[in-house]
């Protein structure tokens, strides 16, 4: 069977299928959609969950994806449990397929493991009908330097398919994969399996690449954001790929925040102000400059890095900052300061500072030269979040949960077998030495 003529909807327009099915056991067919309901809707790929096949169903799931790309002219993405490792299969339309992606965290084999492992093999951009994207699997959304080496080799699009709304928490998956999109200027996607045991229905996740929702469209059904279409398991989702305009400023791109703030958390503390217009930290009874300094702080003492203004939307800085608390045996708290004033209202910022949060394990303040403004805080062990409205020039921060490097790469380096952490830590990091494409 040869795959029929594809008219592309609008040259301008990218179409993704985002399905959600039923979790399969092991040697059941997994389930896809109905090829009907594809046929005629000008969609360019249709993505699935990690885990979407396994070593026991494999030959199956290829021999069901590949008639479905060549009956309705698609191209298929999903993912597969494979002898420990976790990938990500591409079905052409033609029938052809490959392995585009190997997991670098969180599965029992992972890819920074490979001894030969290198950007160009384990983080390759690749094509669909001439739109270059790029992808990673679950976990890896936290890996923020990932998805900053595929956006700088072209991707516009970015897949990151996951398991299961257990683990893919609402809250931390919408803040994470806004957050790649803003500071990235792509779009991003997410889709998983559905499970009974759930007390709620597994909707996907995506956002365009200027920070807002994407849009569920299907036939028959009313169009509304992706997080609230709990009423279907396939949806359709429209990607502009008109290039940014030069003047595009992603600090006005999100809208304001309606998160509420949350409590002063009691645990590790420390006293932090703007004396002067410049940033200080209340080391005992005394107030020292607060940047690059050590401060004691309960069981762990503190380390204060700055990040200059528009540096918020760079994650390499963010795990140098990291990397050089660590040194120091400290717990991490970034300082983000405008020297000339915010660039929007600071509810527009929170969520790219909860990202940050969560990324690095890390406690975030947001602050010009005269007011502290916002801060964002891990608030419990599963990695919840808090976000406190300062407005002040003076506040005390949270650090407790300020775990930092040890938590923000743990769920690669409790994986490796033949690479020391280290070795890992370096690849890792060579991805924050690459220059603007």
């Amino acid at each position: 069977m040869t795959a029929p003529e594809r008219k592309p909807m609008r040259s301008d327009h990218f179409r993704v299928a985002l399905f959600v099915p039923e979790y399969p056991s092991e040697l059941d067919a997994p389930s896809l959609p109905p090829s009907e309901i594809l046929e005629g809707q000008h969609v360019d790929v249709l993505l699935l969950p990690e885990g979407w096949s396994n070593a026991q169903n494999l030959d199956r799931a290829i021999r069901q994806s590949t008639a479905l790309a060549k009956t309705v002219g698609i191209h298929v993405l999903f993912g597969s449990s494979e002898n420990g490792w976790e990938v990500l299969r591409h079905v052409e339309p033609d029938g052809r397929q490959r392995i585009e992606y190997r997991k670098h965290s969180t599965a029992s084999r992972v890819a920074f493991d490979s001894p030969d492992w290198s950007p160009k093999t384990d983080l390759p951009v690749f094509s669909i009908n001439g739109v270059t994207v790029g992808a990673t699997i679950c976990h890896d959304l936290y890996l923020g330097l990932l998805q900053r080496h595929l956006a700088r080799a072209g991707a516009r699009v970015w897949f990151n398919p996951s398991f299961d709304s257990t683990n893919a928490m609402s809250l931390k998956w919408q803040t994470a994969l806004r957050l790649r999109s803003v500071e990235l200027g792509i779009a991003s996607l997410c889709t998983m399996h559905e499970f009974f045991k759930m007390a709620h229905s597994a909707t996907p996740f995506g956002y365009l690449s200027n920070g807002q929702e994407a849009t569920s469209t299907l036939p028959n059904y009313p169009s509304v954001p992706i997080s609230r279409a709990e009423d279907r398991d396939l949806h359709l989702v429209d990607i502009e790929l008109a290039p940014p305009p030069a003047s595009r400023d992603p600090f006005h791109l999100l809208a304001p925040s309606s998160k509420k703030a949350g409590a002063e958390a009691r645990g590790d503390a420390v006293s932090i102000r703007l004396a002067g217009e410049s940033p200080e930290i209340l080391s005992g009874r005394a107030w020292k400059p607060a940047m690059s300094s050590t401060t004691p702080a309960g069981r762990k003492p503190v380390w204060v890095i700055p990040v200059e203004g528009r540096e918020l939307l760079d994650s390499s800085v963010f795990f140098r900052g990291l990397l050089e608390a660590e040194s120091h045996g400290c717990r991490p708290v970034f300082w983000n300061i405008w020297n000339e004033g915010l660039p929007t209202e600071p509810s527009r910022l929170i969520d790219l500072l909860l990202g940050r949060a969560l990324e690095n394990c890390a406690t975030i303040v947001l602050s010009d030269r005269r007011t502290i403004y916002e801060v964002a805080e891990v608030a419990s062990d599963t990695k919840s979040l808090r976000r406190r409205i300062v407005e002040s020039a003076m506040c005390s921060i949270n650090v407790e949960r300020a775990w930092g490097l040890s938590s923000a790469f743990k769920q690669v380096a409790k994986h490796l077998v033949s690479t020391t952490a280290a070795q890992a830590l370096e690849r890792y990091l060579s991805l924050a030495k690459e220059p603007e494409a």
